[in-house]
This record gives C-alpha cells, structure tokens and sequence, in this order.
C-alpha cells in the first residue's frame, strides 16, 4: 500500500468534494466528519452517494478513509441520558461508513467526569458491546494513558 497521508478534510457541498479537497492537499487518504463535529446530527446518506464517494476516492487513489466521531460522544459518562445520545450518534455514524464504504470509525470515548477510571472503563466497554458495528467497518478508539484523565 505504501505511505499513506491525508488530511482531516471538510464534507461541505457533498461528501464527494472530500476527495477534490484531499487532492487539493496532495493526500492519499483521508478523515472526514459525517455530520457536524459540535453536534449530534448525523447527515444520511444515500446509497448513490457512497457509490459516488467511492468511485472518486478510486479514481484518486485515496484509501482508506475515516469517520471522525463527533466530539461529544462520552461513553465513559455516568450519565445514562448522554451515554444513550452518544451510543445512537456512534451507531449513526457507523452506519453512515458502511453506506460511504469507509473503512474507519474513530472515537474518543470520553471522560467518567467524577465516577472513577473503572466505572469509565466498565461504561466504555459496555457501550462497544451495545454497538452494532457492520463488518466491513473497524471501529477505532483512544483510550487514554495512565496518568491522563479519562
């Protein structure tokens, strides 16, 4: 495959401008946004636009991409109404990789925001169980160091 470099690169216009924008970055692959990064909506996809996608990231050479999770996903909160929201916004997100053929989704999984380090991870672990990921899609988290909050 040899050396891949990309950028995180807007979908603004239509998920397919992602690719002229790598290009424009002289990227190979790439990281993307499937909503609003501030927000919980998930944009939808349609089949043809993943089509689409795809066929524009072949012609250019551009494997693989990734779904950068948005930023308020925390699944190692205490709070089962923000671990809820964040458990069907990573599922959207999940299911919006598979419709675009992206190989990647990553996330950070958040901070226990007083419940403990273990409680965080035990929440952690429990929502990956939850998650329904499709199998031509790898899901991909950064738990962090030891002596970094979780």
């Amino acid at each position: 495959m040899g050396l891949r470099i990309g950028a995180h690169v807007s979908i603004s216009g239509g998920v397919k401008k992602a690719v002229e924008r790598q290009k424009e970055e002289t990227g190979n692959c790439g990281q993307i946004f499937a909503g609003s990064p501030r927000t919980w909506k998930v944009s939808e996809y349609e089949e043809q636009q993943g089509q689409e996608f795809k066929h524009e990231r072949e012609r250019e050479g551009q494997n693989p991409y990734v779904i950068h999770s948005t930023y308020l996903v925390n699944l190692a909160t205490p709070k089962d109404d923000l671990f809820k929201k964040s458990l069907e916004c990573l599922q959207s997100e999940l299911e919006a990789a598979q419709k675009l053929g992206v190989e990647y989704v990553v996330f950070h999984p958040g901070a226990h925001t007083g419940s403990g380090r273990e409680t965080g991870i035990e929440k952690i672990a429990e929502g990956i169980d939850r998650l329904d990921i499709p199998q031509d899609v790898t899901c991909c988290w950064r738990i962090p160091q030891a002596k970094e909050p979780l």
